[in-house]
């Protein structure tokens, strides 16, 4: 656990972190249409890997919300952060049916709601997110496409490590996705198209804005969560700082979308909250300026030097 309070009078200047982090894992049926370039047993060590790792060291806190059935039988042990959230195994293929059920959706949304308020009744006024999925830069381009009506090719990017070729099949599975379903309401695309965890972001910061809470975006997939939640309340940007700029395609078109700057562009494209986790020392050293930064009159300097 990491806690940090800085406080000023007459200022919000203060930020109190209790594992700002939630790292949120999931695994859909899609990626056996986009012909990723791991096999499924090696997604599953992934899914695994990282959310055993999860525990203190990044400060994060991790959430199950569903794996495919291979990873059913699978249980953490007791002493770790994980909170068991899981909503079903896995999603739906959204080429041949909507990725979720609209009470699964809203199973979402409710456990976003009572994790993010339990993080704030903790101490907490800051909050980051981010996400382990296999699959869900196409459940993010779509979402990125519907909302901002940017091409679909340049919302689509390679994921994990797909080829040229690759890239052209996803964006041709992405199309007749699109084409089948019909979808306008904010719900109705998350429902028909987004991962569970892509569902409890967007819910969470809303539910984080609301609770006025300091929200630090990561990534690409993090960031589509935000265009949707974006469209529900315009004002929740101001709630947010842009931990980095992606180095996945179209995360870029999305921060001009927004009409906004993120505070690091290192050519990552990993995901998984490390974005999030690297911009947190420049939030503290922020809030450390405006708190601790000696002023004129406090060090005393000559009016003669400041005039």
């Amino acid at each position: 656990m990491q806690q940090i309070n800085y406080q000023v009078d007459n200022r919000i200047a203060y930020i109190t972190l209790n594992r700002p982090e939630k790292r949120n894992a999931f695994n859909r049926e899609l990626v056996s249409e986009l012909k990723e370039a791991f096999s499924q047993a090696e997604k599953d060590e992934m899914v695994k890997v990282i959310i055993l790792k999860a525990e203190g060291k990044v400060f994060c806190a991790g959430a199950d919300l569903g794996y495919l059935q291979s990873l059913q039988t699978h249980t953490f042990e007791e002493n770790l952060a994980i909170k068991n959230l899981k909503i079903a195994y896995g999603t739906r293929n959204f080429l041949h049916e909507p990725a979720m059920l609209t009470d699964e959706l809203f199973s979402a949304f409710n456990k976003a709601d009572t994790l993010v308020n339990e993080i704030f009744s903790s101490g907490s006024n800051c909050i980051a997110f981010g996400e382990m999925g296999i699959g869900n830069t196409s459940a993010a381009a779509i979402i990125m496409n519907k909302i901002t009506g940017i091409a679909i090719e340049e919302c689509a990017g390679k994921g994990t490590g797909l080829s040229n070729e690759g890239l052209v099949h996803k964006i041709m599975i992405l199309k007749k996705a699109m084409l089948k379903h019909q979808t306008k309401s904010v719900e109705s695309i998350l429902q028909t198209f987004g991962g569970f965890e892509i569902a409890m972001i967007y819910q969470s910061i809303l539910k984080a804005a609301e609770n006025k809470m300091l929200i630090i975006i990561d990534g690409f997939i993090v960031t589509a969560a935000l265009l949707a939640a974006h469209v529900t309340n315009p004002s929740i940007i101001n709630f947010c700082v842009f931990a980095h700029q992606s180095d996945e395609n179209g995360h870029k078109a999305m921060l001009k979308f927004l009409n906004v700057e993120p505070l690091l562009n290192l050519q990552m494209r990993l995901g998984e909250g490390t974005g999030a986790a690297l911009a947190l020392p420049l939030v503290q050293a922020a809030v450390n300026f405006l708190n601790d930064m000696a002023s004129f009159e406090s060090a005393e300097v000559s009016d003669k030097l400041i005039n």
